[in-house]
């Protein structure tokens, strides 16, 4: 892990590969190794781009300072780590959850710099009570390996996991459980309880119309943000593909890793074309 040391806090983040950059912004509470499970297995077989990785405040390896008090805090931190990080280049931006809301703003302020966005399983309410999300369903469930659980096993996948299986289960156990255990969850839940998780101004009202090529991917199942809510965004983003996928929920990044491979490939294509102007075999513009 790298560090960069901002104004008032020292941000740890991790570098993979070269070419243009790519910030990559993990949801609330994991840390980056989220993204990097995520998102590596499809750029060890798609060179030319240089992942950047933070942990956010609060998560993995980033301290939670108690002069952060909101997702205002949160985007200036970023804001000032790309200006270390990435400087004036032009980079690509893709979050998850939580990390698809602070996309927005970042996009909001550094919209001149960005590709192109993508978002999986984004936050589109941000206020969770007006959220449009469904009930929880389990649409895909391995009975066998489900009933050799006890019961408090099954309690934790239920609720959350929409695709119930060994190998499902088992991702989710060694890629994201462990940053939830490193997460620094009072100073997280104490933003959450001041009313402090949304950003003080509305960030998709501010937005003026962002025609790079965009991306959202969302889960038909997705219990936590839902999908629908994204369905305003779109006047936003002209060059917006929205895609919500069956059988998968807000861990779509597991349940459906082949499809993301394959829209993240689209997606990146068409990033390409607006850089180069060139048309291949592969562009899909």
């Amino acid at each position: 892990m790298r560090t960069c040391q901002l104004e008032k806090i020292t941000i740890h983040y991790e570098i993979v590969g070269d070419g243009i950059p790519i910030l990559a912004l993990h949801g609330w509470m994991p840390d980056h190794e989220l993204m990097t499970s995520c998102l590596e297995p499809f750029f060890q077989r798609n060179s030319g781009y240089k992942r950047i990785y933070p942990d956010l405040p609060g998560c993995g390896l980033t301290k939670g300072e108690p002069w952060i008090k909101g997702s205002d805090d949160f985007l200036e931190i970023m804001l000032q780590f790309i200006d270390k990080v990435i400087g004036k280049n032009s980079f690509i931006l893709i979050g998850e959850s939580y990390g698809g809301y602070l996309a927005r703003g970042i996009l909001l302020k550094k919209f001149s710099q960005i590709l192109g966005l993508g978002t999986i399983c984004s936050v589109g309410e941000i206020i969770q009570s007006k959220r449009n999300t469904p009930e929880f369903n389990a649409v895909l469930r391995d009975e066998v390996y489900y009933h050799s659980l006890d019961p408090s096993q099954q309690k934790e996948l239920d609720g959350f996991l929409i695709v119930q299986t060994e190998e499902i289960v088992d991702r989710f156990a060694k890629e994201i459980a462990p940053g939830l255990k490193r997460a620094d969850e009072e100073f997280l839940a104490n933003i959450q309880d001041i009313g402090n998780y949304n950003f003080t101004f509305d960030v998709d009202e501010k937005l003026p119309i962002y025609s790079g090529p965009s991306l959202f991917l969302l889960g038909r199942q997705d219990n936590i943000v839902g999908f629908q809510d994204h369905f305003k965004l779109l006047s936003k983003f002209p060059r917006a593909s929205y895609v919500v996928l069956d059988a998968a929920g807000h861990n779509l990044q597991q349940e459906q890793e082949k499809l993301l491979h394959a829209h993240l490939r689209e997606w990146l294509d068409r990033i390409d074309y607006a850089i180069t102007g060139e048309v291949t075999s592969q562009s899909i513009v």
